[in-house]
């Protein structure tokens, strides 16, 4: 049984407070979190920190300069260190990290180890296997996997970490997974959908590595997987909105190959109007002209956080191989929205999620680990387990930088 220690953070505007549990604790230690100036750790250091991560992995955004958010763009160039805008221009950043082995520095990332796991918390971890992050504020956009460890080591090189919206939620999760009932069951099913968008210069390769890991569950389970092709219309129709919720909910595992839109970057959207561009069982749409589209027209081609309320899913895990999927929208009471909630409500107890557009191939990399970690003929390895060892096959095997390995989290139960 993993020894488990549930770290769960509140941001306000004056400072940030850390709540440490362990089983058989009466109650949680508290930290009042500051900086080694006795600065507390507000909420607008973390938000800066946040919106430096998405420049340096997504790029500025087009007329940032003019944009209401251009002061807070130019003040998160320069935390440490500071960069110039043009090497965060889109056209730019994309070609450095085409190439695997890029790396830049983040530095003003490495503070935040030591501020948001102080030492004094740290003692209370010792002897953990899993760390279950209940992250709030902009600290849901944050990769707490890439944070460092005593030693220079990363989070996750020293314990296996999950990430839940809230205690009650977790709950929630654990009455919803089979495999704490029953350890030896095995997923019978897999879905994948790959749909790649018109503009995609790679629309092949969304199908190609659907195959890849629909030949890593069969070789690692007695079941079929089963495939709603996208880019080659000459192998029938792409994936469409009608078919993927007439399959989605009779498997045990759901992968998205696709790409994600966030609810608040399209007309009149809002986090629950996040989702996936799939097709209307003919075309497939550009990117471009869904963000621009009405709610009404963009539900042909658009699977969206509300159309998976209603529904009663069997699948243990879903993966969102997507752009942004686990990015969310945070009220005044710090709540999770969006995709990640709604599969949570139709039944599905963990989920595996991107928080930046992630590289094709160190994802797949990823992504075949988990399966082929987690998807033991023998026994199911626990979810955390595999995630640790997939996130650490990608940084030890020629993709170092916390781009490319620390992008997916496990979401939900670790079990």
């Amino acid at each position: 049984m993993a020894s488990v220690a549930i770290l769960e953070y509140f941001t306000f505007e004056l400072g940030t407070l850390l709540f440490v549990t362990r089983a058989g604790w009466d109650q949680p230690q508290v930290f009042t979190l500051s900086g080694p100036d006795g600065k507390p750790l507000d909420r607008s250091d973390l938000e800066l920190c946040a919106i430096r991560l998405m420049i340096d992995f997504h790029g500025l955004p087009q007329a940032w300069a003019v944009s209401p958010q251009a002061a807070r763009y130019r003040a998160a160039l320069t935390l440490p260190p500071a960069v110039n805008p043009v090497k965060r221009s889109q056209p730019i950043l994309s070609a450095n990290i085409a190439r695997p082995r890029f790396m830049y520095s983040m530095e003003y990332w490495e503070r935040m180890s030591e501020l948001l796991l102080p030492q004094q918390a740290r003692a209370y971890l010792k002897g953990c296997d899993v760390l279950c992050i209940i992250p709030h504020g902009p600290l849901h956009m944050l990769p707490f996997a890439a944070l460092r460890w005593d030693g220079g080591s990363f989070l996750s090189e020293v314990f296996g970490i999950c990430h839940t919206p809230s205690v009650s939620v977790l709950r929630y999760c654990r009455t919803q997974n089979r495999i704490r009932c029953n350890t030896s069951e095995q997923p019978a099913s897999m879905l994948i959908a790959a749909v790649a968008a018109v503009e995609d210069q790679d629309r092949v390769d969304f199908e190609l590595e659907a195959e890849r890991l629909m030949t890593t569950f069969e070789e690692n389970s007695a079941a079929k997987a089963t495939l709603l092709r996208g880019a080659r219309a000459s192998e029938g129709r792409p994936a469409s909105k009608r078919e993927v919720l007439g399959a989605i909910e009779t498997h045990d595992i759901v992968h998205f190959a696709c790409h994600g839109v966030f609810g608040l970057d399209v007309p009149g959207g809002r986090a629950l109007d996040s989702g996936f561009v799939l097709s209307d069982g003919q075309t497939v749409p550009r990117l471009a002209d869904v963000r621009l589209m009405g709610a009404s027209e963009r539900s042909n081609w658009f699977l969206t956080a509300r159309d998976l309320l209603g529904l009663n899913m069997q699948a243990n895990l879903v993966t969102l191989r997507a752009c942004s999927s686990a990015r969310v929208e945070l009220d005044r009471g710090g709540e999770l929205f969006g995709l990640l909630r709604a599969f949570f409500y139709a039944g599905v107890p963990s989920i595996v999620a991107s928080l930046w557009n992630v590289n094709k191939q160190s994802s797949l990399m990823l992504l075949d680990t988990l399966y082929r970690e987690w998807l033991r003929k023998d026994s199911l390895v626990p979810k955390w387990k595999a995630m640790q060892a997939a996130q650490l096959a990608v940084l030890r095997n020629g993709y170092p930088h916390p781009f490319h390995w620390a992008a997916f989290v496990l979401v939900g139960d670790w079990l």
